[in-house]
């Protein structure tokens, strides 16, 4: 009896001091911070609509004819062997939407530190007035992996969509 009570005093001593390790930097859980939201800034170019680019080019160029995802809801990075798996969920402004898909807005790779995504969708085409229906039939879940290769320069990761980004960062 004399035995067990410091022996369980002192156990229950060592696994308390756990609890200051759910902050650190060394718990992986932290390495992204929680999730912020942000208002969509729109782009406007100052180049020549008129002129198309790469005239002279041999190459054809691929044209992505998918839109952004109206609302970005929820974004999630998971820690996995090798890498994150970044995963988001939206709702998009239509009912039908398919091939959705999160678009580096950098092909180079991240900008100061940020990894930036477009989340972008193909809406079909119709004749007639898209149909808007519930919230819960219009959400859309995609998700991408990224290699610990491409994670070493990310301090930040943002999703953009037609009206919201969402941002985590480590």
């Amino acid at each position: 009896m004399r035995k067990t009570i410091p022996v369980v005093v002192i156990a229950a001593l060592s696994v308390a001091g756990c609890a200051t390790i759910r902050d650190s930097r060394a718990n992986p859980a932290n390495w992204f911070g929680r999730t912020q939201t942000t208002a969509s800034a729109s782009t406007s170019g100052t180049a020549n609509p008129l002129i198309p680019d790469r005239v002279l080019s041999s190459k054809k160029q691929v044209v992505d004819l998918r839109t952004p995802v109206a609302r970005i809801d929820t974004l999630d990075v998971e820690q996995v062997p090798g890498g994150a798996i970044i995963r988001v969920s939206a709702t998009s402004a239509y009912q039908g939407a398919f091939k959705v898909g999160l678009v580096p807005q950098n092909a180079e790779g991240p900008v100061d530190g940020v990894a930036r995504y477009t989340l972008m969708a193909y809406l079909p085409a119709t004749r007639t007035s898209l149909p808007v229906g519930t919230e819960a039939s219009r959400k859309v879940v995609a998700a991408t992996r990224l290699s610990d290769i491409e994670l070493a320069d990310v301090r930040k990761i943002e999703v953009v969509g037609g009206l919201n980004a969402l941002s985590q960062s480590r």
